[in-house]
């Protein structure tokens, strides 16, 4: 499995699922990030998964793959808190 570093901005429900999908089927750990609001969501998925959590979306965005994985009426304010992020990222 290609081992890209993948962020998910979200730890609910959704991106959980997809963690531990990902993490059965071999993807390392220590290259899945979740940034989310609520800090024991975060301590959930450390204890659980072994990924890197923050619950600060100003914190440094080096992923390959993001995955936008909060409810439809919070998605419009989780992309324009990443949108200055992005603006200068090399594709």
């Amino acid at each position: 499995m290609l081992a890209l570093n993948l962020l998910f901005i979200g730890g609910g429900h959704m991106a959980e699922a997809i963690i531990a999908g990902l993490i059965l089927n071999g993807h390392d750990p220590q290259k899945i990030s979740v940034i989310d609001r609520n800090s024991d969501k975060c301590k959930g998925l450390v204890d659980q998964y072994g990924v890197h959590t923050d619950v600060n979306v100003e914190s440094k965005i080096t992923a390959d793959v993001i995955f936008l994985a909060v409810k439809p009426q919070a998605a419009k304010k989780a992309c324009s808190m990443l949108q200055e992020k992005l603006i200068n990222v090399n594709p």
